[in-house]
């Protein structure tokens, strides 16, 4: 079944584009779906305007409408300050968090007048194949809702959390709105874009998990532990559990890719006019978890510089490996209100073993709201050889002390002079 755009026309109280189909009129395709798809609109209690806006959509006995969670956090984070609300043929219901799984970006409202608000849509159990069009649904832009068709390219790679990747226009506004098959069936749900044609959504099954999970926390940041702890000690498992890759830089062996869910990169630069050459070389993961727009977490990141300058005065040398250092800084987005401060433990560490003796600084900053997560920032630098060294750094954002502590005492190590 193929959409094409043919116009703008308006249906109730909102406006849509209007496709050509040869299953369905106009008039049907939007007549199932515009009493079950909503902008979800978070309201500024003091000033009684719309700070941000979403999509949410039906579902089960439409009772209940699903969303993402990053559309909803500011209620999360301020419940003070901000209120959830969408609107029914004129009329506003406020709506009430009922649940929502912050690692894959998912929420589920209810309406606070307890009344189902219309047909929930069907959640898919179809499997997909690669080039089938589907349909994804919502508001952007606050113009109006709309349909983009576009093409299911699979799951995105390199990452550890499962998004499907859509080659179509997901613009703000859209985020918690379905995509749908040809079956006016929900597949995944609108979380995010790139740009040029490239989308991502949340995999339905992902929805179908949280709907079956029975919330028994006291607070939302008792819940964001339990879920952000679940997702890294998954991640760190898949990267321990298995042979790390060694590979040669310049005089040194590094860990190589240690998971499929990490991508990698490399360069080098020999600045033959000074003597210096320098190798650089690191893998991350592509996953963020939204926390707020000022705290993100989830990320995994290693990273190794290589330096060279045979010439040079070696106290010359040292500092200037020491000022590339200073420039050093954690891969994930947080705040004065959401961690605190760095705490930091300097150490040498070398053994016969490693024929490898280095400068750890190990530091460590705490979750505020969500005790028991720490962000882990690594640095460390080769002290044995006078115009040659190594350094090494990592980023965890978003572990336990448990998992930080099995990552270090693998890393520490796992480099080596050759």
């Amino acid at each position: 079944m193929k959409f094409n755009v043919i116009g703008l026309l308006w249906f109730s109280c909102f406006s849509v584009w209007a496709f050509s189909v040869s299953d369905y009129s106009a008039d049907t395709l939007f007549g199932t779906y515009e009493n079950s798809i909503f902008q979800v609109r978070i309201i500024d209690v003091h000033s009684g305007n719309q700070s941000v806006i979403g999509t949410g959509f039906l579902i089960e006995d439409g009772a209940r409408l699903a969303t993402n969670y990053h559309v909803i956090s500011p209620v999360i984070n301020k419940p003070e300050q901000y209120r959830i609300e969408i609107i029914k043929e004129g009329v506003t219901y406020e709506m009430a968090i009922v649940s929502f799984d912050v690692v894959h970006d998912l929420a589920v409202l209810t309406s606070k007048q307890s009344t189902p608000l219309g047909q929930g849509i069907r959640l898919s159990d179809r499997l997909l194949k690669k080039g089938v069009t589907l349909y994804s649904i919502g508001n952007p832009h606050d113009i109006g809702m709309t349909v983009v068709d576009g093409t299911y390219n699979g799951l995105v790679e390199h990452q550890f959390l499962d998004l499907i990747h859509f080659s179509g226009a997901i613009n703000p506004g859209m985020s918690g709105g379905p995509t749908i098959n040809n079956q006016g069936e929900v597949v995944g749900i609108n979380v995010a874009t790139s740009g040029d044609q490239i989308g991502f959504l949340v995999p339905v099954d992902k929805l179908k998990q949280l709907l079956q999970n029975r919330d028994k926390h006291q607070n939302y940041y008792d819940l964001m532990l339990d879920q952000i702890a679940a997702f890294s000690h998954r991640a760190i498992d898949e990267i321990l559990n298995k042979p790390w890759p060694s590979e040669a830089m310049g005089d040194a062996q590094v860990v190589g890719k240690v998971s499929e869910s990490m991508s990698c990169w490399g360069h080098s630069r020999n600045r033959k006019e000074v003597g210096l050459y320098t190798i650089a070389k690191g893998c991350s993961n592509k996953d963020q978890i939204y926390i707020s727009q000022q705290f993100h977490t989830g990320f995994i990141e290693y990273e190794f510089q290589h330096f060279k300058a045979q010439t040079w005065d070696p106290l010359v040398f040292y500092r200037y490996v020491t000022g590339k250092l200073s420039g050093a800084v954690p891969g994930n987005k947080a705040g004065k209100d959401d961690v605190g401060n760095y705490v930091c433990e300097i150490s040498v560490v070398g053994t016969p073993v490693l024929s490898f003796e280095k400068k750890v600084n190990y530091c460590v900053r705490s979750y505020k709201k969500i005790k028991g997560l720490y962000d882990i920032f690594y640095l460390a630098v080769s002290i044995d050889r006078e115009n040659t060294a190594l350094m090494e750094h990592y980023t965890l954002a978003g572990v336990t002390e448990v998992a930080a502590n099995r990552f270090l005492n693998r890393f520490i190590e796992s480099s080596s002079w050759q």
